[in-house]
């Protein structure tokens, strides 16, 4: 579970969105705006629908300087009262909420959590610790992985070329309409591993037509 409180006025117009879709039921959304920056792009307020996580959004009653830090350093606080081992990502640029994670380390019984800064809903959850997020973790930590253009771009030309011998193999066939399908079985499965291939083959598409399809497969694997 995770608390996400954005410095929407900070970073609402830099990408501070960016991973809103990785949210689900078992989080919070906390967003902080003004005047200033009233606007949400239409795509992440679906994506913040479809999560289905708890969503909050507090305008600036009455404008001041840092205004914004103190509604969030506050919601910080409730959060910690209510659950000592929240974990909490602050999403903005100001450089002075590391203050607020550093008193949350300094305090012994917030020490249990975690509170965290990052430029954006991505890289705060993250940066996040919670046990039972790895998994999300590890997703958003290779989506943002560095890869090798010219290594890549050779997997994708290769990719192509074997969906297209797929087409062919499969033409005319009651199976043409499966060839996306029937990509996606081949890239789970290494060319060496026929086996697995096979039994993964009956598995998706059933007996019948599962060996009918592996014995189309293992012509062009």
């Amino acid at each position: 579970m995770a608390v996400i409180m954005v410095d929407y006025e900070n970073v609402g117009a830099a990408h501070g969105m960016h991973g809103v879709e990785y949210l689900t039921k078992r989080d919070t959304l906390y967003i902080f705006y003004s005047q200033c920056c009233a606007k949400i792009r239409a795509d992440d307020l679906y994506a913040i629908r479809e999560s289905g996580c708890q969503f909050y959004a507090y305008k600036l009653l009455n404008v001041g300087k840092n205004a914004l830090d103190f509604y969030i350093a506050t919601q910080v606080g409730a959060c910690f009262e209510k659950d000592r081992g929240v974990n909490i990502a602050i999403i903005s640029n100001d450089k002075g909420f590391s203050a607020v994670a550093d008193f949350c380390k300094v305090k012994e019984e917030f020490r249990e959590g975690c509170v965290v800064t990052a430029s954006n809903i991505a890289t705060g959850l993250m940066n996040l610790n919670d046990p039972n997020d790895k998994k999300r973790r590890a997703a958003l930590a290779y989506k943002a992985k560095m890869l090798d253009l010219g290594e890549e771009y050779v997997k994708f030309s290769q990719q192509n070329e074997f969906r297209m011998k797929l087409r062919a193999a499969f033409a005319g066939t009651c199976y043409e309409g499966l060839t996306e399908q029937i990509m996606e079985l081949v890239q789970e499965d290494t060319p060496e591993s026929l086996r697995a291939l096979y039994m993964d083959a009956l598995r998706r598409f059933g007996r019948t037509e599962g060996r009918a399809i592996y014995h189309i497969l293992k012509q062009i694997v």
